[in-house]
């Protein structure tokens, strides 16, 4: 995805994950940005929803918490912690 001179310089892409590849696209603007799961946050609110049940509590579905990053916020360290490799 050349921006210069590429063949689809002017697609804007857009991803889902938090991997190495992917940083590095958003990082050097490959990629406009990406979504990524918390996977902390998911992991803690799971936990405590797999306890309810344990305990016989009703439980809802549990919403997926996932942040929006690009090259200007991935640094910040909310949004840094959950972008593992």
């Amino acid at each position: 995805l050349d921006r210069e001179n590429g063949r689809y310089k002017d697609l804007i892409a857009i991803g889902f994950d938090a991997g190495k590849t992917m940083k590095g696209a958003v990082a050097s603007q490959y990629f406009y940005g990406a979504v990524a799961q918390d996977p902390f946050t998911m992991g803690y609110d799971g936990l405590k929803l797999c306890i309810d049940v344990v305990d016989g509590k009703t439980v809802e579905d549990m919403d997926v918490p996932a942040v929006w990053y690009d090259h200007t916020n991935m640094e910040e360290p909310d949004i840094a912690k959950i972008l593992y490799d």
